[in-house]
């Protein structure tokens, strides 16, 4: 990100953040010699944080939030950002509000482009993702604030997801050619989940699941693997997941507990439901000294 930026904005401009978390780019972008740095952040304690502990200047808020801010920016970051918004059109008025007339939006985007690249079940539609885009439907939709754009590029590593994300810079007052999207990526990466489903349904197949087992993540491969029907719901005996907003809600009839709980179970197998964390929650098994039978994908 800080590399990208470095490329194309200059070390003094006014740069603001928005959606910045503890401040972790604003510090790196800090490092390679910007000076003028905001944020604009929903968490207090990222807030405080940013603040306290890295002398950042970060400001406690959000898109639609009515943000009293103390000057505009030649640059607004949205790293991560406008797959979450509902109110696309009104949020990216918003920005602009806050630019400077010459201002430039730097935008990080899970590229959909690159989701037919990946295998997996279904996980791009995270339930916290609810736009989609490609650089042609960004650059539709800033096309109807005369936002065009000026550069863009695919990371391919992954980190908002399993896909790559799409870099790209945008700038008032310039036109860039909208070209007509086609649906034929998402139609291939649908493709390649079905055939990654059926597999998942065999592998299940070879499960002993005559006393029932346990699931560790309660997360979108989890609903899909309900909602496949790769097991017989009644055979999941219980649903661990150490995310704190998920702990305490029921997921298919299954109160969620905290895997820590699972000192204290019955030894039934443990099924390792994430294809991001499996490696890091087989690591946590070893750690905890659970004899369960892990299964994974």
């Amino acid at each position: 990100e800080a590399e990208f930026i470095a490329k194309y904005v200059d070390k003094d401009a006014a740069v603001l953040d928005i959606g910045c978390a503890f401040g972790g780019l604003l510090d790196t972008l800090r490092e390679r010699g910007y000076s003028n740095l905001s944020g604009l952040e929903i968490s207090r304690v990222n807030v405080d944080y940013a603040n306290k502990e890295l002398g950042l200047n970060v400001y406690q808020g959000g898109l639609g939030m009515n943000n009293s801010l103390p000057q505009k920016y030649d640059l607004i970051i949205l790293s991560g950002v406008l797959e979450h918004l509902l109110n696309l059109h009104g949020c990216v008025n918003e920005v602009k509000q806050y630019l400077n007339p010459k201002g430039k939006i730097f935008v990080i985007v899970p590229d959909l482009n690159d989701f037919c690249n990946h295998e997996d079940l279904y996980q791009e539609f995270s339930v916290e993702h609810i736009n989609y885009f490609s650089v042609n439907s960004l650059a539709k939709l800033f096309s109807m604030y005369n936002i065009g754009l000026e550069q863009c590029e695919t990371d391919h590593v992954s980190f908002y997801g399993l896909a790559g994300n799409l870099f790209s810079l945008w700038s008032i007052d310039k036109k860039s050619v909208v070209l007509k999207d086609t649906f034929l990526p998402l139609e291939n990466y649908l493709a390649k989940c079905e055939v990654w489903g059926n597999k998942v349904i065999e592998k299940f197949s070879t499960f002993d699941m005559k006393e029932g087992f346990y699931i560790w993540c309660a997360g979108t491969q989890t609903a899909m693997l309900y909602q496949l029907n790769c097991f017989d719901h009644k055979m999941a005996k219980g649903i661990f997941d150490s995310h704190e907003n998920y702990i305490g809600e029921y997921f298919w009839g299954n109160k969620i507990k905290h895997p820590k709980e699972l000192l204290n179970t019955p030894q039934l197998p443990i099924f390792i439901s994430s294809q991001y964390a499996e490696k890091t929650i087989m690591l946590t098994i070893e750690e905890m000294q659970l004899k369960n039978e892990v299964w994974t994908l």
